[in-house]
This record gives structure tokens, C-alpha cells and sequence, in this order.
């Protein structure tokens, strides 16, 4: 599939992709009491934990004397987008099923539809760590909005990852298994 067909599909399916990616984000944590807490419950936990482990425990600071907290949640945020929106992708095909059986449906929107759900709570995550930057007194430089490229490129690697291990995870349903136990060595490696 040429990748003139891909933004082709995004665009002529883009309305599409917005109700799936809403209706992703509102039936995510449906019936739970927590609610949407429970998108930050996760991440704050693991913060909370790497912070007490390695800042209090180990004594570690991060580069250049920054406060260890800081250069950990700027490493983590994108790393948590990146888990998050390959596993999403991943499985993408295979959660709806229903919607490609029945029907002829174009499944190449399924990686966008996720990349987008998973993207807002991506955005919620960058602007608390703004948030930690302006208070701790840590000053804005223009090369910081780097971060655009750099997200830019994330995005696409998604993309290819994503619409691949998809496809693959129709045959083999190992595939999303495998993913996480490699996830977690990419992690700690």
C-alpha cells in the first residue's frame, strides 16, 4: 500500500476516526468507579515508585545537577505514548473484529483511531510535566520545541510498527504477548 493511499485514508475517513477514537477514550475505564483517574493511576504510581527507589534510595540526580524527578517524568511520558499506543495498535484489528467481519471496513484506520486516543492522554501528561517545569524554574529555550519533531517521528515509527504487528496478530495472537515481554526488556535495556 502506497503511503499516499494511507493519508488518503486518514483524511477521507477522519470523521471516523474521531467518533472511534472518542467512543476509545470514554469506554475505556466504563463501569469503574475510579473512572478517568485510572488513566493516571498507573503512570503517577510508577513515578512515585522510580522517584522513592532511585532519588531517595540511590541518591540518584538526573544530568547536569536537574532534579532526578524531572529527567525521569521527560524520559518517561513519551516512553509510557509509545507502550500504550503500540499495544493499542497491535490489537487493534483483532478488538474489532466485529467491524471487519460483518462488513467491508477499512482497517488501516484502527492504528489512527488509537494513536489519537492514546494521544490526549499523551497531551494530558505533557502539560502536568510543563506544569513540573515552570514550577521547579526549569526555563524555556526554542530547541525544547524539538519535541514536535521528535513526536513527529514517534508517530510515524507507531504507525509502521503498529499497521505490521497488527496484521500479524490476526494469525498469531503471540504476537501481542511477545510485544509486552519486549516492551519491558526495550524498557530496562
Amino acid at each position: 500500500m502506497k503511503m499516499i493511499h494511507l493519508f488518503y485514508s486518514f483524511y477521507k475517513y477522519r470523521e471516523m476516526i474521531r467518533a472511534l477514537a472518542i467512543r476509545d477514550i470514554q469506554s475505556k475505564y466504563v463501569g469503574t468507579l475510579g473512572g478517568s483517574f485510572w488513566i493516571f493511576a498507573s503512570p503517577l504510581a510508577t513515578v512515585v515508585i522510580f522517584y522513592f527507589v532511585f532519588a531517595v534510595g540511590f541518591k540518584a540526580t538526573g544530568p547536569n545537577g536537574a532534579p532526578f524527578i524531572l529527567w525521569f517524568v521527560c524520559g518517561l511520558v513519551p516512553w509510557l505514548f509509545f507502550n500504550s499506543s503500540l499495544m493499542a495498535i497491535t490489537n487493534s484489528i483483532v478488538a474489532n473484529m466485529h467491524l471487519v467481519q460483518k462488513t467491508i471496513f477499512p482497517t488501516e484506520i484502527f492504528a489512527f483511531t488509537h494513536l489519537f486516543s492514546e494521544s490526549f492522554t499523551h497531551l494530558v501528561f505533557l502539560t502536568i510535566l510543563c506544569g513540573m517545569l515552570i514550577v521547579l524554574g526549569v526555563h524555556f529555550e526554542t530547541a525544547r520545541l524539538l519535541f514536535l519533531y521528535y513526536f513527529g517521528c514517534m508517530v510515524a515509527l507507531l504507525l509502521g510498527l503498529g499497521w505490521m504487528l497488527s496484521a500479524l496478530q490476526v494469525f498469531y495472537r503471540d504476537i501481542a504477548l511477545g510485544l509486552v515481554i519486549f516492551l519491558n526488556l526495550l524498557f530496562w535495556g
